[in-house]
């Protein structure tokens, strides 16, 4: 195993992927900002490093224990992201991503003289580094779009490759994928954008499994680290709180407790055993480092009074009271998330000043300034202190530079120091690229706190009907109208469909629908959705590609199934069990004639039911409400309320349905 610790590389042995032995520096004098890469070939360990300044290197063991001299691999060739090695053949393959984004393959038949990097792929570009893996005659490569979808792609003779395809859909990761051969098998580590943990499998590389939630409980900023050991499933990752473990498995399902790795060694964190002689800044190095915090501490503070105001809007939209501490864990992922968002932007200038001072606040998850370590009021007190907090570090930072000039920042899959901002010109305020920044921080800082919220306090809904909804005959015309205007009646919900042949002995031919919603949950009398207001705020479109609100925050799609959201199955026509009594809002109908009884005391029972069946038969959205929520749609369409203490069915046939109604039979009275 190989990792990075204040930028210096360490390697560690084990036999049996369990048991690890302490960390070993393997080059002073020596630095990488990105994890380097490590495999087997030809009786020797190879190791891929990255420079400081992004040349690519390699170097290479007989015994794991004593290293080549680092060599530099191909002159005038940088790269940001992690490289990755593979075995396939009797080849040795080096994957890359260049500066820009593009991938990018060598090859070696002995480990030390490479041919030059081949981009694959044309024009596309991935926004993390990639991962190889030889699988049944074939080398495949997983990487991640520009937006973070996942793609795979595989070749037989590393050359040539075929077009990269999507296992997962639209699936969205952050962080780089993990990819291992075992046991006949091709195995997948995600990292949804929750930040929980997720495994796939494949036997052909072609047809996978879904993601299946790894680990529950826990969450990771980082890639998943898959490898085969003998007869054991090696997955390694990096904590919340930065340290490192391993979980083993002999199956590639039932994994062991995480193993903490070298005791309280953290990822990022200077370790004892380091006594490298570093160089002091220059003045002028100084200098510049002192102007950029400073500009740093101004655009922190410059996030305080939006920060607040997303805050009290999200708790205001979801009428929810800001009324307890969300605690330091969710404020320092708030944080997190907002400087990924900046690291995102300008280059090199937007990648280190997001990762000093998203780094320097990911390592409060493990060791947090003891004004944090209180318990506050409300959210907003949380944020404020937490921005406070890093605005005094920054001040330390730039009182001190030459003390920290040296300070690891472990961030976003690479390390950086405080040095680095020697390196760059953090905007000044009021600047275009300054307000560049600004509106990346806030926009995911709003993000992240909606995320929070909804996960905290409500649940996406799926609808469980006896018989399907069916729409439309026709294959090639998917019911994306038919959706678009259920979701305009009803904008907490959200609509799926597939097609049907009805082969099958009673199956129903045509578009199957699934209705879901997002809110508090359903209950017997409503379905608990989020108010019309917050759905505006929050949904950018209707269906996926139909723009309904460009202002908004999130696509319906990822609200719905990537946040991490609970999700709950609801069976439609569920009675409420027990006593049950009469509504205040019911009550008050009833003073001013609104309701069901009142209705068909009026116009008589077999000319309310006939206005119903006419608008279902005519209005098929109507009809699909009646079987999900009769109770809302009928009080809608009628104007009446209808009281909690009667139990509401009502059937619309579709398909090889046939229904009927048994009245009930009143009781006669007594001859005298």
């Amino acid at each position: 195993m190989a990792s990075v610790s204040d930028k210096s590389i360490y390697v560690a042995a084990s036999s049996d992927g369990s048991d690890w032995g302490g960390s070993a520096l393997i080059f002073e004098h020596w630095e990488t900002p990105l994890p380097p890469a490590l495999t087997a070939f030809q009786g020797r360990l190879f190791m891929a490093l990255i420079g400081l300044t992004g040349p690519i290197y390699m170097t290479s063991s007989g015994n794991g224990a004593s290293w080549t001299d680092p060599t530099s691999l191909f002159d005038s060739w940088q790269t940001k992201q992690a490289p990755a090695l593979a075995v396939h053949g009797d080849q040795l393959y080096l994957g890359l991503v260049g500066l820009a984004g593009g991938i990018y393959i060598a090859t070696s038949s002995d480990g030390t003289r490479f041919s030059e990097p081949r981009r694959l792929f044309g024009d596309w570009e991935t926004s993390r580094g990639l991962t190889l893996a030889s699988f049944n005659g074939k080398l495949y490569m997983a990487f991640l779009g520009k937006s973070g979808q996942v793609y795979l792609s595989s070749s037989t003779d590393g050359l040539n490759w075929d077009p990269p395809a999507m296992p997962f859909g639209t699936w969205v990761s952050p962080a780089r994928i993990g990819l291992a051969a075992f046991k006949e098998k091709l195995y997948m580590g995600l990292v949804g954008e929750s930040r929980h943990m997720y495994l796939a499998s494949s036997e052909d590389g072609e047809h996978w499994s879904a993601p299946e939630p790894f680990m529950s409980s826990w969450q990771t900023y980082e890639a998943l680290n898959l490898a085969a050991v003998g007869d054991v499933l090696q997955v390694t990752l990096v904590g919340i709180e930065l340290g490192v473990y391993v979980v083993t498995s002999q199956d590639g399902s039932k994994f062991s407790s995480p193993q903490a790795l070298f005791g309280d060694w953290k990822v990022g964190q200077p370790v004892s055993v380091t006594d490298i002689s570093l160089p002091d800044p220059t003045a002028d190095q100084i200098k510049k480092t002192q102007s950029n915090l400073s500009n740093m501490v101004r655009f922190n503070r410059d996030l305080e009074t939006p920060g607040a105001l997303k805050i009290t809007n999200a708790f205001t939209l979801v009428s929810i009271k800001d009324n307890s501490d969300p605690g330091l864990n969710l404020v320092v992922e708030l944080f997190i998330r907002t400087f990924e968002a900046v690291a995102g932007e300008l280059g090199p200038v937007g990648a280190i000043g997001g990762a000093v001072i998203g780094g320097l606040v990911r390592y409060w998850l493990a060791d947090p300034p003891q004004d944090l370590r209180a318990q506050f009021a409300d959210y907003i007190t949380r944020f404020d202190k937490t921005t406070r907090a890093v605005s005094l570090q920054l001040a330390t930072y730039h009182d001190d530079v030459k003390k920290y000039w040296h300070a690891p920042f472990y961030f976003d899959g690479g390390l950086h120091s405080l040095s680095d901002l020697a390196t760059i010109d953090f905007p000044q305020p009021a600047t275009r690229d300054y307000q560049l920044l600004q509106d990346a921080a806030v926009l995911e800082l709003d993000r992240s706190v909606w995320r929070q919220v909804l996960v905290a306090n409500d649940v996406v809904t799926q609808w469980i009907t006896n018989s399907p909804i069916i729409i439309g005959e026709d294959p090639d015309h998917p019911p994306v109208e038919w959706a678009q205007e259920v979701i305009k009646r009803n904008p907490a919900y959200n609509i799926t469909w597939t097609w049907s042949d009805g082969d099958c002995c009673g199956s129903y031919k045509g578009w199957v629908i699934t209705e879901y919603n997002v809110g508090r949950g359903a209950g017997p009398f409503d379905d608990g959705s989020l108010s019309a207001a917050a759905c505006h705020y929050l949904f950018k479109d209707s269906t996926p590609g139909t723009i309904i609100n460009s202002d908004a925050i999130y696509e319906r799609n990822t609200v719905f199934f990537k946040l991490g959201l609970e999700q709950k199955a609801a069976p439609v026509g569920a009675a409420p069990r027990g006593e049950v009594k009469l509504s205040v809002a019911y009550l008050r109908a009833a003073k001013k004639g609104q309701t069901l009884a009142r209705l068909i005391e009026a116009e008589g029972r077999q000319a309310v039911e006939r206005r119903i069946i006419e608008k279902a038969q005519s209005d098929s959205i109507f009809a699909a409400e009646l079987r999900i929520r009769p109770r809302q749609a009928l009080e809608e369409f009628l104007g009446v309320k209808i009281p909690e203490t009667i139990q509401l069915s009502i059937l619309v046939e579709s398909g090889p349905v046939f229904g009927l109604v048994i009245p009930r039979q009143l009781p006669q009275k007594a001859k005298a």
